[in-house]
């Protein structure tokens, strides 16, 4: 095998690492970019949560409640 050829071969196994690689990182960013949809959608959830206690919070009148026993 005269050099040309070897670095030709040498090229292509690189490639082909390179496309192994590439294929890999793929997957690992559709499942980061699953786990980002996920808790953005508990965060939105939890979000709400808060809106809802707070308002309960805000309606509710201080002088209903019982005062603290001693």
């Amino acid at each position: 095998m005269n050099e040309l050829e070897q670095r030709l071969s040498d090229l292509e196994v690189k490639f082909s690492y390179q496309d192994d690689m590439l294929a890999e990182l793929s997957l690992v960013i559709a499942d980061q970019q699953k786990t980002i949809d996920q808790m953005r959608y508990i965060l939105e959830q939890m979000s709400e949560q808060q809106k809802k206690s707070s308002q309960e919070g805000q309606d509710r009148n201080p002088a209903d409640d019982k005062p603290p026993h001693y």
